[in-house]
């Protein structure tokens, strides 16, 4: 209700100063992120080992505020699109939810399963920064849970939501329009290497499959929440090959 408030009180973006706006944070999350994030070496692992907890706190500030100020836009876009947009940000009945996230959730970890494969077949490794950002402290963990979900429900928010109506408009459809996006959610990945990149922008687009199969950003939000507590705590041994020992 809250969204639908704020989708009312910002009605009429889609002229004048507020379709600037949308335009300014497509252009942030679309291309000057993915920018930067292509330009700037990862962080030495030691560093990101010693400021763990102050760079989970900075991120989950960061994609709350984010997240929450695309989520004010995509509302209002979604009630100035086409069916089956303004069901967005509903969620689907209990059964097709829970089916939809499961689904979404095996295909996500088959993928990730067969990278791991390909990774063991022509010798890619992680990164050091991938395993020096994974938690090993009770509080960083507890810590780690709260960025999962912060950070899972803003990229689906501005991923598979704002940035595929945004760029449907010119691009034709929200099929089309999730490639680009995808891209630049791959891009924004970088620290985890040239096949994690690659990995992250399939995750991303088997995600975006399930949000054009149900019409709705929630499967597709609980998956990537579950998927990424699951290569953190779970699976972390078999997909990333141990810890860092550190």
């Amino acid at each position: 209700m809250a969204v639908g408030g704020a989708a009312m009180a910002t009605a009429g973006f889609v002229a004048g100063d507020a379709e600037l706006l949308a335009s300014a944070v497509a252009a942030l999350w679309l291309i000057l992120l993915p920018w930067l994030a292509a330009l700037e070496d990862p962080s030495p692992p030691e560093r990101i080992r010693d400021g763990r907890r102050a760079l989970y706190l900075g991120t989950i500030a960061l994609m709350g505020l984010g997240g929450g100020f695309t989520l004010l836009l995509t509302a209002t876009l979604a009630a100035h699109t086409a069916s089956p947009s303004p069901a967005l940000l509903h969620p689907p009945p209990p059964g097709p939810l829970f089916v939809a996230t499961g689904l979404l959730v095996a295909a996500g970890t088959a993928t990730a399963f067969l990278f791991r494969a390909l990774s063991a077949r022509f010798g890619w490794r992680e990164t050091a920064a991938v395993h020096a950002i994974m938690p090993t402290t009770p509080s960083e963990r507890h810590l780690f849970i709260l960025l999962a979900i912060v950070a899972s429900t803003a990229e689906e928010i501005v991923f598979r939501g704002f940035l595929p109506l945004f760029l449907a408009r010119w691009l034709g459809s929200a099929a089309a329009a999730a490639l680009p996006a995808t891209v630049a959610f791959g891009i924004l990945h970088r620290y985890q290497g040239g096949h994690g990149m690659v990995r992250t922008a399939v995750l991303g687009l088997l995600l975006a499959g399930g949000v054009l199969w149900t019409g709705s950003l929630w499967p597709a939000i609980l998956a990537h929440i579950i998927l990424n507590l699951l290569f953190a705590f779970a699976l972390r041994d078999s997909l990333l090959g141990g810890h860092d020992g550190h």
